[in-house]
């Protein structure tokens, strides 16, 4: 079980709805809708991964499409992405007001410009973070592998298989209430703060390049 931005391309905006309205809804408080990728599912090997975006989507729920953005070192629903450029002429620097993954050989990592790239993981409280610019360190315990986006037609999903994971949560930072953070439901999942988590498809949509130079 699993899970473009806010700007989605209308050609693709009716398509996805069609496609997500319909769905059976999850259930309370953290059952994921019924699309899924098998847990013994690996990422198709390239030799350059496309870069993606992704929309969460569970219908009638406050975070449906809406995008999952990097920010504050994790992955949030709600939050604009926290982008930054350094370069002093600032039409070397992209757009960064959006947030691009790639998936490959099991691995995910943030698509950017800054040297040395910057890697997404999961801790085993489910919580999925990203490395600091020009840092290759982990926090104890992260775990770097079981990533997979299944391209499609139009969209196609993203998903995590590690640490037991069954799909992807969205939990407010604050009761009741957005920024919601994203978190991967593994084995143990304890929801953080309240217990109004709601399980969501990670729709996936390729984008055109970076979606920063780095991101914090």
């Amino acid at each position: 079980m699993m899970f473009i931005l806010s700007f989605l391309l209308p050609a693709f905006l009716p398509f996805t709805l069609a496609a997500v309205l319909g769905r059976a809804q999850p259930g309370y408080p953290y059952e994921t809708p019924t699309t899924s990728v098998s847990s013994t599912t690996s990422p198709t090997a390239a030799s350059t991964p496309t870069p993606f975006t992704v929309i969460a989507a569970h219908s009638t729920s406050p975070i449906h499409l809406q995008s999952v953005n990097a920010a504050h070192g994790g992955f949030y629903i709600g939050e604009d992405s926290d982008g930054y450029c350094p370069l002093a002429d600032p039409s070397e620097c992209v757009n960064g007001s959006y947030t691009a993954f790639l998936v490959g050989d099991g691995g995910c990592s943030l698509d950017v410009q800054v040297p040395g790239g910057q890697s997404v993981f999961v801790l085993p409280s489910g919580e999925l973070g990203f490395t600091v610019p020009h840092s290759g360190e982990y926090p104890p315990g992260a775990v770097i592998t079981g990533f997979v986006e299944t391209p499609g037609s139009s969209f196609g999903v993203f998903g995590f298989t590690g640490l037991g994971s069954t799909g992807f949560v969205a939990c407010p930072t604050v009761s009741n209430t957005g920024p919601y953070q994203v978190y991967a439901q593994v084995a143990g999942f304890v929801a953080p703060n309240s217990n109004d988590c709601i399980g969501f498809d990670a729709l996936s949509v390729p984008a055109s390049g970076p979606g920063a130079f780095e991101y914090f």
